[in-house]
């Protein structure tokens, strides 16, 4: 796995908007905006609690794979597709994005962080009639 550098955004705390825009292909504020609707409506307070950003996942079509948990982040082999990784480190949680094998994020450093959960895009199945 390779690491090249996301960073839409100076904002501190912005792990979440930040991965998911990336992983959704869509701007960082409109992301970030998206999030803070769904928190409001599923009465949270915010937008950053597990409960949020994963419901914002399952609508985007991700769902969540079967993996050994505490993975190290780059010992995972993700060649092809989109993956958001759930990984913390000690009391530190996080939010990355890997597409392709390559972990799009703010630090390197988030390949020495162990993996909670994976999420992957549901492949998509056209059928023509």
């Amino acid at each position: 796995m390779i690491f090249k550098e996301y960073n839409p955004t100076s904002e501190k705390g912005s792990c979440i908007a930040r991965s998911l825009s990336k992983a959704y292909n869509m701007n960082y504020l409109d992301t970030k905006k998206e999030l803070e609707q769904l928190a409001n409506y599923l009465k949270k307070d915010d937008y950053r609690c597990e409960e949020v950003f994963e419901n914002s996942l399952f609508n985007h079509g991700f769902s969540i794979l079967n993996f050994k948990t505490n993975t190290l982040v780059k010992d995972l082999d993700l060649k092809k597709g989109i993956y958001v990784i759930y990984c913390y480190k000690e009391d530190f949680y996080h939010l990355a994005v890997i597409i392709d094998n390559i972990l799009y994020d703010r630090y390197e450093t988030t390949l020495d962080l162990f993996t909670l959960k994976i999420y992957g895009l549901k492949e998509k199945i056209w059928v023509y009639l």
